[in-house]
């Protein structure tokens, strides 16, 4: 069975206008910071490096944000098999 076209699959979510709308306006403003923020990039280096002006407390709470988020994304998903083995040892019981 070929998938389901993606304005089916569209059609099968609880999104509302209101809620594409916020989805859009997301789109939108990070295009705009993006296009904002290129005058003052010079390179990837300066990009990637934030042109060497993020001080040491800055760069550890970034550091410490990206980490957080990769504990939560990965601690979910062994949370979610560590219930399911749960769920599968009671149905033996």
């Amino acid at each position: 069975m070929p998938d389901p076209m993606p304005i089916e699959l569209l059609q099968k979510t609880n999104f509302t206008a209101f809620d594409w709308g916020i989805v859009v306006l997301y789109l939108v403003a990070s295009l705009a910071i993006g296009l904002l923020a290129r005058r003052y990039v010079r390179s990837m280096t300066s990009y990637i490096g934030a042109g060497r002006q993020v001080g040491t407390w800055l760069g550890v709470a970034t550091m410490t944000g990206t980490e957080l988020g990769l504990v939560t994304v990965y601690g979910a998903k062994d949370v979610k098999s560590m219930l399911e083995s749960l769920e599968d040892e009671e149905v033996e019981e």
